[in-house]
């Protein structure tokens, strides 16, 4: 297997408003050309079924809604050291992200720089679309996204 330096996945479902913001991230994030080993994937609420591919990455980053306790909008960066040991996961899923890295990490060797990008919700109810609240963050997301693609040496064209 080939292994590939980057992955982007955006978590989420869809179905029920902010929770949906990782996936819709992506979604734009697949309108761009990559100069440089990325792959894009929508985990959509299946994360802990593409958990395992994450072993052939460098590095992965992850796009998800987050209960970080700040206001609705807020966009969060962090690792998975910031979350590790006795602290509560945040995601918002049943058996989250990060329980999964973790169950994970404990029976195979994980990429060593995994970065979470999380975008605190403001409605969580059945609905397909995000709040305007969040909606207007998605764009800033994304260039973040960018960033960080451009700092591990990704040439991105628009």
């Amino acid at each position: 297997m080939c292994k590939k330096k980057i992955a982007v996945i955006g978590v989420g479902n869809i179905l029920m408003g902010d929770e949906g913001v990782g996936v819709e991230v992506v979604r734009r994030l697949e309108r761009l050309k990559y100069l440089g080993e990325v792959e894009l994937i929508d985990a959509g609420t299946a994360f802990l079924d593409v958990v395992t591919g994450l072993r052939s990455f460098e590095k992965v980053i992850i796009i998800d809604a987050v209960h970080g306790g700040e206001a609705a909008g807020t966009v969060y960066r962090f690792k998975l050291d910031d979350v590790e040991g006795d602290k509560p996961a945040v995601s918002l899923h049943d058996f989250g992200v990060i329980e999964s890295i973790r169950l994970e990490r404990l029976i195979a060797e994980l990429p060593k720089e995994i970065v979470f990008y999380g975008v605190e919700p403001q409605i969580i109810k059945l609905a397909m679309q995000l709040s305007p609240t969040v909606e207007g963050k998605v764009d800033y997301v994304v260039q973040k996204i960018i960033d960080e693609l451009i700092a591990s040496g990704v040439q991105v064209q628009r």
